[in-house]
């Protein structure tokens, strides 16, 4: 087995030494990790060619390398949460493979098994990858490397040009080469959790300046992006966030920083809190809002989510037990629509 040792990767020297340590058959995780950004703005190429996208290419790559280093490496001793984890997954598996009985040729039915069976081969996979503290600091760095060519790419978009915009409920989205907004929005979420993970947990080994630091230019870059991405969940989770992130600070002797967000917060809603609520919050919950005081229809909740969820609980409330408990594939039909966005 590869060597390890239980240290917390502090810089990028100690980063690419961790990288080093590696073997290739795990080190490609953490390199896709960073480079994930720039294949994802490439995500246009599949209209060319399934072939030449490379999303695509690293949608069928990763299950095959997974797989490759869970039967290359020892064994790890199982837990009670390993054993519970893999009966999940042979129901998982089993479901489905029913999706290749219906239809063994088709590419759709191929990417829906390797995109449900996901969970399996990464879970199993980063139990061999991530043995203590500094493998999974080691992710996380990838992760927060990544986040540098995302906000280079943010800061173009907003103070050059943007490279894609979306209108949606009347507010101009930006949204780089990206799929979906969604894809700013996850770097927004897992670099505060990030950031505000390492300002608790290297409290012994950095500096209080430095881990400041990494907050304040997360949360700088991640309020830019809210504002021009207008997408109500990623508000909601970030404003969640920086509640928990508030709660902890209290307890420890930095008391500082929670009144200098008091300050801040009540600074920043005392001068532009209202043209803010009216021109960034208000579009995106208006119709929510119009079903509280009755003039809209219930199924209008959540944009549109909760009559699309009544439907689809009907629908599978009236199959049978079997495929209530087994998933949709059993059906033998086409059920696309109901294990994949929708």
């Amino acid at each position: 087995m590869y060597a390890q040792n239980s240290l917390q990767i502090l810089s990028f020297q100690e980063w690419i030494g961790w990288l080093k340590s590696l073997p290739w058959a795990l080190k490609w995780f953490p390199l896709l990790v960073t480079i994930r950004p720039l294949i994802d703005n490439l995500y246009f190429l599949k209209e060319v060619s399934p072939l030449i996208s490379p999303p695509y290419i690293v949608g069928v790559g990763t299950p095959v390398l997974c797989l490759i280093a869970i039967f290359r490496f020892k064994r790890f001793a199982y837990n009670s949460i390993d054993k519970a984890f893999a009966y999940w997954s042979v129901m998982l598996l089993l479901s489905s493979l029913f999706l290749l009985f219906y239809d063994p040729f088709s590419l759709m039915s191929i990417e829906f098994v390797l995109k449900l069976a996901m969970p399996v081969y990464l879970y199993f996979f980063l139990r061999i990858l991530v043995r203590d503290l500094r493998d999974l600091h080691g992710i996380f760095q990838s992760f927060l490397y990544s986040a540098v060519f995302v906000g280079v790419l943010l800061l173009y978009e907003v103070l050059i040009n943007p490279i894609s915009i979306q209108d949606s409920r009347g507010l101009i989205r930006i949204q780089g080469s990206f799929g979906d907004v969604v894809s700013y929005g996850m770097y927004v979420i897992f670099t505060t959790i990030i950031a505000t993970y390492y300002y608790f947990s290297r409290q012994h080994v950095q500096s209080f300046k430095r881990r400041l630091a990494l907050i304040i230019s997360v949360v700088v870059l991640s309020v830019i992006a809210l504002l021009n991405i207008h997408h109500t969940a990623t508000y909601t989770i970030f404003i969640l966030l920086f509640a928990l992130f508030f709660i902890f600070n209290v307890k420890t002797k930095y008391k500082i920083i929670p009144l200098t967000m008091v300050v801040v917060a009540g600074i920043v809603m005392s001068l532009w809190g209202s043209e803010l609520v009216q021109e960034r919050i208000a579009p995106l919950v208006e119709t929510d809002l119009a079903v509280y005081a009755g003039e809209q229809d219930s199924d209008k909740l959540l944009h549109g989510r909760m009559g699309r969820w009544r439907r689809m609980l009907e629908n599978f409330s009236s199959e049978n037990v079997w495929i209530q408990f087994f998933g949709y594939p059993l059906k033998l039909d086409y059920v696309f629509p109901y294990i994949g966005i929708g």
